[in-house]
């Protein structure tokens, strides 16, 4: 049950690579973290190794307000969700299309292969 963090700033990537089970408890901190201090233009979740999803649609929605409270310090940018679980699947589309419509200055998308992943971030 983790979550690792890695920042490639040649890339300015941020990679976030979550295990076992994953609970809100564990992302919150994390997310906080990342948007409160010097971020990257770039960020990908790598929700392949999750064996069981804890984070519920409500807890989703929390992540997603708390990335726009910090929006304007952010600036633009992209973030890659891959996942290959049906239900955390749902939640995170749920969360890319609400981020989306609410005119965020960064867009969400979800995925469930790597290399696409990676691909899209760095498109024009």
């Amino acid at each position: 049950m983790a979550i690792t963090t890695h920042i490639d700033r040649a890339k300015d990537l941020t990679t976030f690579t979550a295990t076992d089970v994953l609970t809100i408890e564990m992302v919150m901190p994390l997310v906080e973290e990342f948007y409160a201090g010097e971020t990257t233009k770039c960020v990908l979740w790598d929700l392949l190794n999750v064996t069981k999803n804890r984070i519920t649609l409500d807890q989703a929605e929390t992540i997603l307000y708390l990335k726009q409270r910090y929006a304007g310090k952010k600036g633009s940018g992209k973030t890659a969700i891959v996942a290959h679980d049906d239900f955390f699947y749902g939640i995170s589309r749920s969360m890319a299309m609400q981020s989306n419509l609410q005119g965020a200055t960064y867009t969400v998308l979800i995925f469930n292969d790597l290399n696409v992943a990676y691909k899209w971030l760095y498109e024009s």
